[in-house]
């Protein structure tokens, strides 16, 4: 087979189905042990006819012995009846004259399909129907001229009867050898070979088979499943199997799909990327607008404050109204940025074991004067010495607590009731917030936490944003919990929010105290300390100096830009610096390392006063050395608070 034949046969091997070429397979061996055995089955046949013939042969040569036989005792009764007379000597001619047909008969059965045989025995018939040898001489002819001459003619008769008789015997016997060497021999080796040949074909034929199969269709699958393990890192295979059986078409499949997922990885890689960058640009707007919002509202809400210590008692009432809206729209800023740090996935939380007595006591002492102004009752008594804790975050846990009793006072009725339980479970820790207050209908439940739906309250003199329980509701679900909530119109409703349990830590956590923790600072014996204020914005400058300047011990000193603010610390350090981030020439946090790196400035303590809120600023700002971190709009009792603690050096630890 040439080249060329090889290659257009295995082309066409590689096109068949695998069923196709199972079928073959099997097929070629099986096809040639029947071939075989059908020869075989021929070659016994045919020395089954040979054994006839040679039986036929055998009875042939008998039959003619016996024609021979009968001829001789009839011809011998004829002859004992002429000399004697005697008619008893005719009894064996009288029988072989009755018997002696049929053998003829029988022997032409036998040797008939030879046209010489077949002339012999008809001679013979010929010669017997003279009746020389069978027929009784007629009676009274006893002259010994008649004898002699019926004598001499049965002679010659009887002659040539033996000699056509030894002819068909000699022909006959001729046969015999030659059907016994073709039987014996001729048949024998074409058996053998026949045996042969079959065992070879069979051999072939499973040889052929595994060749075919296991180094055609195995070599094949073994190359796809070779070019396909670069599938597992997204790599198309470099070979495609140009079969169009099964083979082929997997290897297509793979290849396609493949191509498809490496297609779709990379959507999905510039889909990621395209994500990235829109949650960076997210990031970056929400940084901005915090800080944007916030200074300006650090204005209103610092001025506000002020104006509500230094207005007269009738006219305080509107400085309160400033005040009232700057913080509304700050816990709306808040509360929006929070939901949107939850969406980005940059909400960090601190899981933690917490109390839930402490956290409902902090949120209890904050409502109780609203509670008290709308003349709501607040019952704690079930939370009261619960040993019941959570994991969670401990801030933003306060956080959804506080939302959930401040709208139950808020939205309940005069002389209504505000009931917070504690549910301890095997898993969960549940706490509950129930009032009495107008309730919820049921078709507004699935409203009840979209963003800025309040439920027809919008119009309504209660304050709110319509962003708190979908704040809470996000809160919770970050720290593995729900809010859930039962309410019926008119008959008040139940707020759960239901926490994963966990179990009291060992020790007494350290609780903040609320005290603000800065490093020893020197004790002056001057009537004046100075406070250095490393700000740019002339709004919050005017804001600082306004707040100092409650505090005749005090001096503001100003600096716009960060390098100014380090050389005056520097060239006089003072007793606290308040530092912005946020400046025109360096970064906060450069200006604060390079303040703790001076041996002049190392100790005077840092306070950080920013409009950035963003999650981790204050921590990674408080690691860099400041003593803490004041988010704008400044709350006034607070800084001054602070200015008090420095004047007088009443530091914890000091």
């Amino acid at each position: 087979m040439t080249d060329r034949q090889r290659g257009v046969f295995g082309r066409w091997w590689s096109d068949r189905s695998l069923r196709t070429k199972g079928v073959l397979v099997l097929a070629l061996p099986l096809f040639a042990f029947v071939v075989a055995a059908v020869v075989f089955l021929s070659v016994l046949a045919q020395t089954d006819r040979s054994q006839e013939r040679v039986e036929d042969t055998r009875q042939a040569q008998d039959k003619l012995a016996q024609a021979y036989r009968l001829v001789i005792d009839g011809e011998t009764g004829i002859r004992g009846y002429l000399a004697t007379g005697d008619r008893q000597y005719l009894a064996p001619t009288t029988a072989a004259r009755g018997r002696l047909p049929q053998v003829l008969d029988e022997l032409t059965a036998l040797v008939g399909d030879s046209p010489d045989q077949a002339a012999r025995l008809a001679r013979v018939r010929t010669l017997l129907d003279d009746g020389y040898q069978l027929r009784e001489p007629p009676r009274g002819n006893a002259d010994s001229r008649f004898v002699r001459t019926w004598v001499d003619r049965q002679k010659a008769s009887t002659d040539e009867l033996r000699e056509l008789l030894s002819d068909v015997w000699r022909t006959e016997d001729r046969l015999l050898a030659e059907r016994r060497l073709r039987s014996e021999d001729r048949w024998i080796d074409r058996g053998t070979v026949i045996t042969v040949v079959a065992l070879g074909l069979g051999i072939a034929g499973g040889v052929a088979a595994m060749l075919a199969f296991t180094v055609g269709v195995t070599r094949r699958l073994e190359r796809v499943v070779a070019r396909t393990d670069g599938l597992r890192e997204g790599e198309v295979p470099d070979f495609v199997d140009p079969g169009r059986d099964e083979i082929g078409v997997v290897s297509r499949r793979l290849t396609d799909v493949a191509s498809r997922w490496q297609l779709w990885k990379s959507e999905a890689q510039t889909a990621r990327v395209a994500a990235e960058e829109a949650n960076r640009a997210k990031s970056e707007f929400l940084s901005r607008m915090s800080h944007e919002l916030r200074t300006p509202l650090n204005a209103v809400l610092g001025f506000a404050q002020l104006l509500e210590m230094d207005l007269p008692e009738g006219e305080k009432e509107s400085a309160r109204q400033i005040r009232r809206a700057g913080v509304h729209l700050l816990d709306l800023i808040n509360e929006v940025l929070d939901i949107s740090r939850i969406e980005a996935g940059q909400l960090t939380l601190s899981l933690e074991p917490v109390r839930v007595s402490a956290v409902v006591g902090e949120v209890v002492e904050l409502m109780a004067p609203l509670a008290a102004d709308r003349g709501v009752a607040l019952d704690v008594s079930d939370v009261v010495g619960s040993p019941g804790h959570v994991l969670a975050d401990r801030q933003r846990t306060k956080q959804v607590v506080l939302n959930l009793v401040s709208n139950a006072v808020k939205y309940n009725r005069p002389g209504g009731f505000v009931v917070v339980r504690c549910r301890v479970g095997d898993a969960t820790t549940a706490i509950e917030v129930t009032d009495s207050g107008v309730g919820i209908a049921a078709e507004d439940l699935d409203r009840l936490f979209t963003p800025f739906e309040r439920l027809g309250a919008t119009n309504s003199e209660i304050e709110g944003t319509g962003v708190g329980l979908a704040l809470s509701q996000r809160l919770a679900s970050a720290m593995d919990g729900r809010i859930e909530v039962e309410s019926r119109l008119g008959a008040g409703s139940t707020f759960r929010l239901v926490l994963p349990a966990a179990a009291a830590p060992g020790t007494a956590a350290d609780r903040p105290t609320g005290e603000i923790r800065l490093p020893a600072a020197r004790a002056s014996a001057e009537s004046t300390l100075v406070v250095l204020a490393v700000e740019d914005n002339p709004a919050n400058v005017r804001l600082l100096q306004e707040i100092v300047s409650r505090r005749p011990d005090w001096r503001l000193v100003t600096a716009g830009q960060g390098q100014v603010g380090i050389d005056l610390a520097i060239a006089d350090p003072p007793h606290l610096i308040l530092l912005d981030l946020h400046l025109p020439d360096l970064r906060g946090e450069d200006v604060l390392t390079r303040l703790r790196a001076e041996p002049r400035t190392a100790a005077v303590p840092v306070v950080v006063v920013s409009a950035d809120a963003t999650p981790g600023r204050a921590e990674r700002v408080l690691a860099l050395g400041a003593v803490d971190y004041f988010t704008k709009p400044i709350q006034v009792g607070r800084l001054l608070s602070l200015l008090d603690d420095v004047r007088l050096a009443r530091i914890p630890g000091s």
